[in-house]
């Protein structure tokens, strides 16, 4: 079976701000993007350049850009190779506008009477990843227009400026790897993929993994939302990550990057 494997190496102008799931408080920053996160800045960049912003409707079906996305380019899979052997997570403090959620409780009249600027705004940490530079794998089943792959810009919160350089795309016929058999991975995969074996450097951290038509619909559905959080295994540099396979996989090699993923 043929894939369309595309590779995108990015510049990182300080990192990235990806909180982790549900993103509604103070949060740490995954690791690497996790692939809603990847799929949702190449949606973001196909929206743009097709002058289409539409968003939710009222319907059973999530009819937004990114859902839209996902169906015409027929997405399967999506990951990301650390490039950077140096990274740092971190919280840094920022200060909110708080009215909005503080002045309801209280009651706009009683706020109103003593309104005070300190108490406008609010303190909280936000969760950062900082490092220099990234690869995005994404595999498909019909092929994404290059000026799409080249015009991401950002990954994750909006001020996660991003610049492409380097764009590599080839349908590539999948090698079936056997239960057993041994690989040697430089992308994050899923932790019940395959026992790790020395030598391997990497992190284990849970995060929103679609790995279906069906998981990658209800994501992005209002309605139909599912967590569908998983345990990835996330390769260092410069040693990453030897499996022995607990699964039936399918194998794609573009440059120096290799992905696996599970046979559904």
């Amino acid at each position: 079976m043929k894939y369309y494997v595309s590779a995108v190496n990015v510049k990182l102008h300080w990192g990235f701000s990806v909180r982790t799931y549900p993103a509604s408080a103070t949060q740490t920053s995954y690791t690497t993007p996790p692939p809603t996160s990847i799929i949702g800045s190449l949606a973001c960049a196909y929206s743009a350049l097709n002058n289409n912003h539409r968003e939710y409707s009222k319907y059973e079906e999530p009819h937004s850009y990114v859902a839209e996305f996902i169906k015409k380019f027929d997405i399967k899979y999506a990951t990301a190779c650390i490039l950077s052997e140096t990274r740092t997570s971190t919280l840094q403090t920022i200060r909110y506008f708080a009215i909005p959620y503080r002045a309801p409780k209280t009651g706009i009249k009683e706020f109103s009477g003593h309104l005070k600027v300190a108490e406008m705004f609010a303190p909280v940490q936000l969760g950062y990843t900082v490092y220099d530079r990234l690869a995005l794998l994404i595999v498909s089943g019909r092929e994404i227009p290059l000026n799409i792959l080249w015009s991401i810009n950002r990954l994750g919160s909006k001020e996660s400026t991003v610049l492409v350089d380097n764009v590599v795309e080839k349908k590539i016929e999948a090698q079936k790897i056997n239960v057993g058999d041994y690989v040697k991975v430089n992308t994050y995969v899923p932790l019940d993929v395959g026992a790790i074996e020395a030598p391997s450097s990497f992190i284990v951290e849970k995060m929103p993994f679609p790995l279906n038509p069906s998981e990658w619909k209800s994501w992005f559905s209002l309605r139909k939302q599912e967590n569908i959080e998983r345990a990835i295994v996330i390769p260092i540099p410069q040693v990453y990550v030897h499996l022995r396979t607990l699964k039936k996989c399918y194998k794609l090699s573009l440059n120096k990057y290799i992905v696996i993923f599970p046979i559904i």
